[in-house]
């Protein structure tokens, strides 16, 4: 039987043993692509996150990320200054979501950019000194308070906006259903983005929080208590702790975990 007669099932059992260039180019050769479920499974083999662009697959994902490593990307140099006043000092780093790219000023002003073809500013937001992007959501920062933005017929529509308790510079994570931000120095509050309710993390008292992350369902917190580092993790549906444990406990030796550059996903810690 020849390959192009066979099941996608079946090509998708041959192909998941090939190396990743070896792959693609058979994937191309049967003229196929395989399901997405398939891709899911190579990028988790490959160590790529989720799709968070809206309208985004697996297959995409993986392909962008052999792009990147074998070189095969197209560069283009963009010039902002139709709709940027070059003396105003951009205050954050670009930040890309698909086709989009958001561009923050020293003066709050956060520019949405679709740079596909020629740049293209089509919308301006307010009070944004900093900014996260997941999925459909946008997060903006502006004087401690947070503001949820959701992408709806090419327009971020604001959602939410909420303030923590405690006047601190407040650690914060994003993803397309939850936001999570430190809402005093042993508390993290999560919103649910669908539902917008609200539900609460309670760390040890005398804690500093170092770091949150969301990955899926999951709450990843770094924290800090004497001389040693913890990662506290939450499930977010069930709003209840999974697991705490001591990352390391020579803090004056090994400095924080963004210094050892720790890398935390759902499963692993690197």
């Amino acid at each position: 039987m020849e390959l192009t007669d066979m099941p996608v099932e079946m090509l998708e059992e041959i192909f998941q043993y090939l190396g990743v260039e070896d792959m693609l180019n058979a994937w191309q050769a049967v003229g196929t692509e395989g399901r997405d479920v398939y891709w899911a499974r190579m990028c988790r083999r490959e160590g790529l996150a989720e799709p968070e662009i809206v309208g985004d697959s697996w297959r995409s994902v993986f392909q962008r990320h052999w792009n990147w490593r074998s070189g095969h990307f197209v560069r283009q140099d963009y010039d902002f200054q139709n709709f940027l006043d070059p003396t105003t000092f951009v205050s954050c780093k670009p930040t890309t979501q698909g086709n989009t790219m958001f561009l923050c000023d020293k003066n709050g002003k956060l520019n949405v950019i679709n740079v596909l073809g020629t740049p293209k500013c089509i919308q301006t937001i307010s009070g944004s000194d900093y900014l996260s992007v997941s999925g459909s959501k946008l997060l903006t920062c502006s004087d401690s308070v947070f503001r949820v933005h959701t992408l709806q017929q090419g327009r971020y529509h604001q959602i939410l906006q909420v303030k923590p308790k405690d006047s601190i510079r407040s650690s914060s994570a994003l993803s397309n259903e939850f936001l999570a931000f430190q809402d005093s120095t042993s508390a993290v509050r999560v919103v649910d983005l669908t539902s917008l309710k609200e539900s609460n993390f309670i760390l040890p008292e005398s804690c500093h929080i170092s770091s949150l992350s969301i990955f899926g369902n999951q709450l990843n917190v770094v924290y800090c208590k004497k001389s040693s580092f913890h990662l506290g993790r939450y499930n977010l549906k069930k709003r209840a702790p999974i697991q705490d444990y001591v990352l390391y406990q020579d803090r004056d030796r090994y400095g924080s975990p963004t210094e050892l550059e720790l890398r935390i996903s759902s499963q692993l810690v690197v």
